[in-house]
This record gives structure tokens, C-alpha cells and sequence, in this order.
């Protein structure tokens, strides 16, 4: 929900809130000041027919002042309280009762006391209600309408400055950074956000490019002396003078050596990986990439006489494919080193989803760690750990799902790639 959506919809919640209680409070208020005003008027009338009374010693003829009724009831009992009461008052030419005031009390003409009630309508009340709940509708409609359009036309002119800020970040690339081109504007939370937008796009930049060149400067500056060491250990190993001691140790150092190097490859290639160096995607034919990787793979399953079965249907996925051809490699050569002699590899290959099972140790890999960092379960020196981490950072980048499982019935390992 936008921004914008949600503030009006506060407002106008609290806008026909606020006018509901005003209307229920100006109608109670209204209603008593009119009953104040008819009592006013009921005690007007009272002191009419009681002078008319002082100056004739008899009852007025008429029982009718304006819209008041008025009656005379003889009483032996004369009682000096004057009440006032609200009572439905029948009107024959309405043929309906009517909400009325009527005011109580007792006098006296030629030792006869009298009980008066003198009755006045109070319909005005009622026409007072529908009066204001019109006028409550009809300014409640009038206002969110206006409420509505001054927010649409000003709070999109008050926001432009920050929609178009967030609109400079959707073209930005930390790998390829251009310009980025503001807007003015005078409102203080606003400067705020774009002087830090500013400072940390900035920032992340100055970061890569430091992490970048140190990447690229590791690989040289690592691969270098351990290519030149690997290649004097290998003149070293084929002395004749040497020892079987001497050969034994120099074997021993030239694997580590060889380990050495593969882990600062595949590290280097996880920080290649997360700098974005492998930006560039294009259409890749998975079907004809495997059957090449198929071919390629082949003398070493056949090394361990593991049983190849392929099928596989057209697919096609939009990634980096020198990532994809890494990741491949990874999945392919797993099977095969984690698998045992005249084990099974089955590759499937559906559209939106690869699978490769492969044999192995007789339990399940752990597979909350399984596509994490130097997790291993084997005791293998050969094996750093990388190659399963390697394969889910290439699926994150690849908008690709990985997944692992284990079948208990044939012992197999599934890793699955959904995307």
C-alpha cells in the first residue's frame, strides 16, 4: 500500500470519527438549548394565563395560546411544585403522536384549586436530527472529497523529491556507477535522506572497487609464488639424488601445495561472486550444455566405473555462462568424487528444473549446512569444503533455487536446481 493511500486512509477514518461525535455531541447540545428555549416559552405562557386569572378571578375561555394546549383539571388538593416533563402528544389534523414539553403546576381561582398542564410540541427536535444528519452526510462527503483531491494534487508534489531519489537507485550498479542526479528541494527530511543516499552510495562504491582490486590483486600476487613453488617442487621431485624420505616429504608438500592453491581459487571466485564480477547474463541451452559437460565428465566416471543415466529435455535459463559452466562442474564432479566404485550418476534435466543423483556414503549430508562454507563430511584432504558453497552463491545470483535431499531406500544424493 502506498504512502499516500494509507495517510488518506487514516485521515479520512479520523475525519468521519471526528463528525460523528461532533454530530451526536452538537445534536444533545442543540436538543437541550430547545428544550431550555420551550420552557422559557412554557413559562411565559404560565404567567399570561395566571395574570389573566389575577385580573378576572375566572379561568381564561380560551385553552389555546399559539401552538401551546392548555388544560384545566379541579383538584381539592393544591400542590405549590412546578414540574416539567416530556410527554407524546397526539395531533388529530397529523393523525400521529408528536414529542412535546408540558409544563405542570397548581393555582387557585375563587377557592377552587386548579391543576394546569400547558403542552407545546417539540417536533422541532426531530426535524433538527434529520436537519443534522444531512448536514453531517453532506459535509462529510464534501470534505474527504476535497481532502482526497488536495492530497492527490499537493502530497504528490510534496513526495516528488523523494520518489525521484528512490528512482536514481533502480539504475544503479555498484559494478558500473554513473552520476547520480538528485533533486533540489527545500524540504529539511528530504535533504536528509538524499545527503545520506549520497554518502553511502558513495561509500559502497569506494568499497567495491578496494574489494575488487583486492581480489584481483591476491589472485596475481598469491597464484604467482604458488605456481612458481608448485613447479620447483616438481624439479625438486624428479631429482634422482633425493632420498625415498627426502621424496616423501617433497610428495607430501607438493599436494598441501596443490590444496593451497585450489582453496585460494575457489575463495577468489566466492569474492568475484558476491563483488557482482559476473554481471553479464545471456540465454543459455542447458540441454546442450550438459551433453558437452556429459561427454567431458565421462572418462572420469568410467575411471570408477559408475553408471551414467542422462535424460534429458530442452531447457533454457537466462544466467552468466561462464557461472553456469562453473556450477555444472561442481555438481558433476561431486557425483563422481563422492560417489564409490560402480556406483550410479543419474542426471534429469526438465524445464525449470535439473536434478543430479549420484550414490554415496550411506547417510545424509546435514542440510542445514550442506551449501554452507568448509562444511564437509568426509575426511577427504582433497576436499576444502567450497564446492557446494560455490554452487549457492552462483544459484542466488542466477535467480536459482537450490535443493538437497537424501534417498534412504538407494543410498542417493539429490540436489535439485529449481528456477
Amino acid at each position: 500500500m502506498r504512502l499516500v493511500v494509507k495517510y488518506n486512509l487514516y485521515s479520512v477514518s479520523v475525519m468521519i470519527l471526528v463528525f460523528i461525535i461532533s454530530s451526536v455531541g452538537a445534536y444533545f447540545l442543540i436538543k437541550s438549548a430547545l428544550t431550555k428555549e420551550l420552557d422559557i416559552s412554557l413559562l411565559r405562557v404560565k404567567d399570561r394565563i395566571q395574570t389573566y386569572i389575577d385580573r378576572n378571578h375566572a379561568l381564561p375561555v380560551l385553552n389555546s395560546f399559539d401552538d401551546e394546549t392548555v388544560s384545566f383539571q379541579p383538584i381539592n388538593k393544591k400542590n405549590a411544585e412546578i414540574s416539567f416533563t416530556t410527554v407524546q402528544k397526539y395531533i388529530k389534523e397529523q393523525h400521529k403522536f408528536h414529542i412535546s414539553r408540558r409544563l405542570s403546576y397548581h393555582t387557585s381561582v375563587n377557592n377552587q384549586n386548579y391543576f394546569i398542564t400547558i403542552t407545546s410540541p417539540l417536533e422541532g427536535t426531530r426535524h433538527m436530527l434529520i436537519a443534522l444528519f444531512n448536514i453531517t452526510l453532506a459535509t462529510i462527503f464534501i470534505l474527504i472529497s476535497c481532502v482526497l483531491l488536495i492530497n492527490r494534487i499537493i502530497m504528490g508534489k510534496l513526495w516528488h523529491p523523494f520518489y525521484a531519489s528512490i528512482n536514481q537507485l533502480h539504475g544503479f550498479n555498484i559494478s558500473k556507477p554513473h552520476q547520480l542526479n538528485f533533486p533540489q528541494t527545500n524540504i529539511k527530511e528530504f535533504n536528509f535522506l538524499i545527503e545520506n543516499l549520497k554518502i553511502n552510495t558513495a561509500k559502497s562504491v569506494e568499497s567495491y572497487q578496494i574489494l575488487k582490486e583486492f581480489t584481483e590483486n591476491a589472485s596475481h600476487e598469491i597464484q604467482t609464488p604458488l605456481a612458481i613453488t608448485q613447479s620447483k617442487l616438481d624439479l625438486l621431485i624428479q631429482d634422482d639424488g633425493l632420498s625415498s624420505e627426502q621424496s616423501e616429504h617433497l610428495v607430501i608438500a607438493y599436494q598441501a601445495l596443490k590444496r593451497l592453491s585450489k582453496l585460494n581459487q575457489s575463495l577468489l571466485l566466492i569474492a568475484k561472486i558476491d563483488n557482482l564480477q559476473f554481471h553479464k547474463k545471456s540465454p543459455i541451452d542447458l540441454k546442450n550444455k550438459l551433453e558437452y559437460k556429459i561427454k567431458e565428465f565421462g572418462e572420469l566416471w568410467a575411471s570408477k566405473s559408475i553408471e551414467i543415466k542422462v535424460d534429458l529435455s530442452d531447457a533454457y535459463i537466462d544466467a552468466s555462462p561462464e557461472l553456469m559452466d562453473i556450477m555444472l562442474n561442481n555438481l558433476l564432479s561431486n557425483s563422481c568424487k563422492h560417489n564409490f566404485i560402480c556406483g550410479s550418476t543419474n542426471i534429469e534435466l526438465k524445464h525449470g528444473n535439473l536434478k543430479v543423483i549420484n550414490t554415496g556414503q550411506k547417510q545424509s549430508l546435514n542440510t542445514q549446512k550442506v551449501f554452507t562454507r568448509f562444511y564437509k563430511e568426509s575426511h577427504d584432504p582433497a576436499n576444502n569444503g567450497l564446492g557446494l558453497s560455490i554452487v549457492k552463491k552462483i544459484c542466488d545470483q542466477s535467480g536459482i533455487t537450490p535443493v538437497y535431499n537424501f534417498s534412504a531406500d538407494k543410498d542417493e544424493h539429490i540436489f535439485t536446481l529449481i528456477w
